[in-house]
């Protein structure tokens, strides 16, 4: 049985890859790499495998279908790849719902709500005026 390595890059020289699409918070899962413009997550190596969360746009189903919840999908995988299914479910989501700033303006009233970026060896979004200056997830208003 493969192990999972989780991780936030991928390897210099993979092979093979395995994709989770992530259809709503159900899953389906391919060697057939996403549409070009789906956003895609580097979950961890299965084994000798690079495993991707791809985010499927709303409207969009690449398997017709076959996506199943993740409950559904624990009877009909082994557990380490179930576990990957939902470490997949739960990036994408985070990704989703993690666009703008939330942090609360204290002298205006309301929400930063400036969008924030990808940091390139971490797994946080930080403002990108404050990704010079700091690794935070939060801003410091």
């Amino acid at each position: 049985m493969a192990t999972f390595t989780p991780s936030h890059s991928v390897p210099a020289s993979v092979s093979r890859h395995r994709y989770f699409h992530v259809v709503g918070t159900s899953v389906w899962v391919s060697d057939v790499p996403h549409e070009s413009g789906w956003p895609a997550h580097f979950l961890g190596m299965l084994g000798d495998e690079a495993c991707w969360g791809v985010d499927v746009p709303a409207g969009d189903d690449p398997a017709d279908g076959a996506a199943l919840d993740l409950y559904s999908f624990f009877g009909r995988s082994g557990e380490v790849e179930w576990l990957v299914a939902g470490r997949a479910v739960q990036l994408v989501e985070w990704a989703r719902t993690h666009r703008f700033c939330d942090v609360v303006v204290q002298l205006v009233g309301g929400l930063c709500a400036n969008a924030v970026h990808g940091h390139r060896s971490a797994r946080v979004k930080p403002r990108e005026d404050r990704m010079r200056r700091m690794n935070l997830l939060f801003c410091n208003v």
